[in-house]
């Protein structure tokens, strides 16, 4: 157990840790706000969005996701992946749909990759004021819409509709999911067919995740457990780039390979690009029509599931490797 003395030599020794990171001084303020804070963030008598956002600014938050060299690197690969994309779907517009769009931290760099190529991009966060941040900061770029979407609720219920978009884009977000298997199915059912979802995700635990940014995710009251997908039970947040793979692979994506790849540079970082394009898959069975049909069914008290396809299912397992 780490005493006084290592806590203040850790401290002092942030600075270059961030630095040798790529962080801008900003990170370096946050991860050192969330130390001093932590006795109180995790009493929850003190908010981890207050040292994100201090005073309503999102210079920190700008820092992690869009100035850090990780990721600016996962920003500009997945740009790439989607300015190729476009030139798929010539000469109609490319329709984006980016989820959980935060600070525009990743939208920025996609928006500047793409140039003048006519898009319709919808810009979602779960939030009020990240859609108002991304109208003072893009402004009224031509074809950049904003919206409120929620990932752990049905995209359905929340006015989107199936194979209504060419490209899925989260970076940063879907470790956020409750359950990544039923996320993936839902966001794979929005894209048209061979439509491509591209994700930027950390594939690694850090402590300084540990101690800041995992206590975002915390259970609601009463409840014990915030994961109820293949992490639930354990002590962890994030999916390794193979967990993804297979988690795609049941959704019904055919994954591409993660970017970086293992013998780049900044793969020890552990950000990296996650895509799949949508399988072809004439079999599978819709999901309207099966709510259409459970709806004459069942007691009219008891509330319809959510409903998706999928190609296989992903159990959890107990600290043994044991299915649960």
């Amino acid at each position: 157990m780490p005493d006084r003395r290592d806590h203040a030599r850790a401290l002092r020794e942030l600075d270059g840790a961030c630095a040798g990171l790529g962080y801008p001084a900003s990170m370096t303020r946050f991860f050192r706000a969330a130390a001093e804070r932590l006795p109180l963030l995790l009493r929850d008598r003190a908010s981890l969005q207050e040292v994100l956002f201090p005073d309503g600014e999102t210079d920190t938050a700008q820092g992690n996701y869009r100035d850090s060299v990780p990721s600016r690197w996962a920003n500009h690969a997945a740009a790439s992946l989607i300015a190729g994309e476009s030139r798929r779907t010539t000469p109609a517009p490319l329709r984006v749909l980016e989820a959980g769009a935060g600070v525009g931290g990743t939208t920025g760099t996609v928006l500047e990759a793409l140039g003048d190529t006519p898009v319709d991009y919808l810009f979602t966060d779960v939030s009020p004021f990240f859609l108002r941040t991304a109208r003072d900061v893009f402004g009224d770029r031509p074809g950049l819409r904003h919206a409120l979407f929620d990932i752990q609720a049905d995209p359905l219920e929340q006015g989107l509709e199936p194979e209504s978009q060419d490209v899925v884009l989260a970076a940063n977000v879907l470790h956020n999911a409750r359950h990544v298997g039923r996320c993936l199915a839902a966001l794979r059912e929005l894209l048209a067919p061979d439509g491509l979802l591209v994700l930027v995700e950390s594939c690694q635990e850090h402590y300084q995740a540990l101690t800041s940014m995992y206590l975002l995710m915390s259970p609601a009251p009463g409840e014990q457990e915030w994961f109820t997908d293949l992490r639930a039970g354990q002590d962890r947040v994030f999916l390794t780039a193979g967990e993804w793979a297979r988690q795609l692979d049941a959704a019904g994506f055919d994954p591409l390979p993660a970017l970086p790849h293992e013998e780049h540079p900044l793969a020890a970082a552990g950000q990296r690009v996650i895509a799949g394009r949508v399988r072809s898959h004439g079999a599978r069975p819709d999901p309207g029509r099966v709510r259409a049909a459970l709806a004459g069914r069942l007691p009219p008290a008891l509330s319809l599931p959510r409903i998706h396809a999928v190609d296989d299912v992903i159990r959890p397992t107990d600290p043994t490797g044991a299915p649960c």
